[in-house]
């Protein structure tokens, strides 16, 4: 009779390998979901973080970061000053002395330098805007311009992007998906887009196409994988 030492997997050993392997694969698919979580949640963090220090700016200051008009008085030589209409307009280079200002009051965590170090209105991850523990993704404060019927300044969640409106890194573009940017909503807040605390807006430069959501309906379009969708976090 033919011996052969070679043997082959019975269909026991065939089963537990195939086991075993979908254990790995959901394990690894189980893995990213968890750290995706963890950055969502995170975002709402960071949020809080910079709420704090915008409100306690203006406990001691009485005035807006970035928009202050007497910030030079304070830290002469060094901060520039704001025209004082309760506004940090996106196009001028207030949205940068935000946080260069609330740097100098050592009211967040790292410096960051103002328009007169060369910079203007360009958001420059960790260098004029804070970045987010979001890989590419940094925080703003800003006047939105009118955003579903409402206007003032807000806390923006984006990603610098090159277009448009005159800076080399243009502080407004977008930063997550309609997926995670609802999922963030609704974490944080009602888990309407165009309601409460939090909106969800068009960011550049797909804004004028309303690629994250229909402006008039407020239907987002959950089939994107695309990052159209900028986050809104009402201060005023």
């Amino acid at each position: 009779m033919y011996n052969s030492s070679n043997k082959a997997f019975t269909l026991i050993e065939l089963s537990i390998v195939l086991i075993i392997i979908s254990l790995i694969v959901g394990g690894i698919v189980s893995g990213k979901s968890l750290i995706r979580s963890a950055e969502l949640k995170s975002v709402i963090s960071e949020y809080n973080t910079y709420l704090t220090a915008y409100n306690n700016f203006l406990l001691q200051y009485d005035d807006i970061p970035g928009d202050m008009t007497n910030a030079s008085e304070y830290w002469p030589g060094v901060a520039v000053d704001g025209n004082g209409n309760r506004l940090v307009y996106v196009y001028t280079d207030e949205v940068i002395n935000t946080w260069h200002h609330l740097s100098l009051a050592e009211l967040v965590n790292g410096t960051f330098v103002g328009s007169n170090a060369g910079y203007g209105r360009s958001s420059e991850l960790g260098i004029t805007v804070p970045a987010s523990k979001m890989k590419g993704r940094g925080w703003i404060l800003v006047d939105t311009g009118v955003l579903h019927g409402r206007q003032g300044n807000a806390f923006g969640f984006m990603t610098p992007t090159t277009f448009p409106g005159g800076a080399s890194k243009h502080p407004w573009g977008g930063s997550l998906t309609p997926k995670d940017a609802i999922s963030i909503d609704k974490k944080f807040d009602d888990g309407d887009p165009r309601e409460g605390l939090l909106y969800i807006g068009n960011a550049v430069p797909s804004m004028w196409s309303q690629l994250c959501i229909n402006n008039a309906t407020g239907i987002m379009d959950f089939t994107s994988t695309r990052t159209d969708c900028g986050l809104v976090f009402w201060v005023d």
